[in-house]
């Protein structure tokens, strides 16, 4: 496995748009992609990361964003759910 760099939050904006179709999605897509570029660098600093917040806000699409991150960066990156 390659070295994961960090990525900005116009980088994550390029590959992922979590706004979805409702209004409510949209509310949440600015914290959810923040969230995702956050996770993804402190992965890429210290090799681990905790995800944790209130019901609803978004924890599975930022998990899932910050996989497909690293795996547009590291294709033959393997990931266990």
């Amino acid at each position: 496995m390659k070295p994961i760099e960090p990525v900005t939050l116009a980088t994550a904006r390029d590959l992922i748009d979590y706004r979805g179709r409702s209004e409510a999605a949209a509310a949440f897509a600015d914290k959810q992609l923040e969230g995702a570029v956050a996770i993804h660098n402190i992965l890429a600093a210290k090799g681990f990361a905790y995800l944790a917040d209130e019901v609803g806000m978004g924890k599975t699409y930022i998990a899932l964003g910050v996989a497909a991150m690293m795996r547009h960066f590291d294709p033959s990156l393997q990931i266990l759910y």
